[in-house]
């Protein structure tokens, strides 16, 4: 191989690994977030979970950050339930109550702020909604985690586009860069190939477990991740005689 494709074979890997890292830090941040904050102080109200809460994967140490909450009444009368929002804070927990009514089959958006001061552990919020049974509909509950970084002037949201959208776009520029540089692909070039298309699937739906709050496909991308990262390394070393 000629000295300035091995050069670009080189970038190409460097390029690739920036963008797993990226992508798995992402997602890694939301399912950690997210399970640290069903073991948080929060009282138990109801054995029923509920996705109706939003939550933003990172907020950043300048921000006041916002969860979203979409309240459907799926009965066929109104209803007329109280909802209750609890944050993770340095002292004492203070709840926020309302009550809400709602027409069968409507539905209604609440938004509750959260800021660095909710900070626990050092670099977490926490937040808890509950939805108190209104019949026919019965008491629900849901947790999520906010993971804070010190970024400086930079949002959470505008942290999350950088990882998610630049850690797909260089493992795709990797990918592109080695197989240029490797034609005819075969043997362990081939076969590094191979094991970059599949990390590159296995962390955009770890990203996709992220953006959907679903922490338990995170830890599956992540535990099939650093399964193939073993697998990955020893073709690139291979590859790379």
């Amino acid at each position: 191989m000629k000295t300035s494709a091995k050069i670009v074979s080189i970038l190409g890997i460097i390029i690739f690994i920036t963008g797993v890292v990226m992508g798995m830090f992402f997602y890694v941040s939301a399912a950690w977030a997210d399970i640290e904050s069903v073991f948080y102080g929060f009282t138990r109200y109801s054995n029923r979970p509920m996705t109706a809460m939003k939550c933003p994967v990172f907020i950043t140490d300048v921000e006041t950050g916002v969860v979203q909450a979409v309240i459907n009444n799926t009965a066929e009368t109104q209803i007329r339930p109280t909802i209750r929002f609890e944050t993770s804070n340095r002292g004492p927990m203070v709840p926020q109550t309302e009550r809400i009514t709602l027409q069968a089959g409507e539905t209604q958006r609440l938004s509750y702020d959260l800021s660095p001061d909710n900070q626990v552990m050092e670099n977490f919020v926490f937040a808890k909604l509950v939805f108190y049974s209104a019949y026919p509909l019965p008491d629900r509950e849901q947790t999520c985690g906010i993971r804070v970084l010190e970024l400086g002037h930079f949002t959470g949201l505008q942290v999350s586009i950088f990882l998610t959208v630049g850690g797909v776009a260089f493992m795709l520029i990797g990918i592109l860069l080695w197989a240029i540089t490797h034609k005819p692909l075969k043997g362990h070039s081939l076969d590094l190939l191979r094991g970059m298309s599949v990390m590159t699937i296995v962390v955009a739906v770890g990203i996709v477990s992220g953006l959907v709050a679903s922490w338990v496909l995170g830890l599956v991308a992540t535990t099939v991740a650093v399964l193939l990262v073993g697998a990955v390394v020893g073709n690139i070393l291979q590859a790379s005689k």
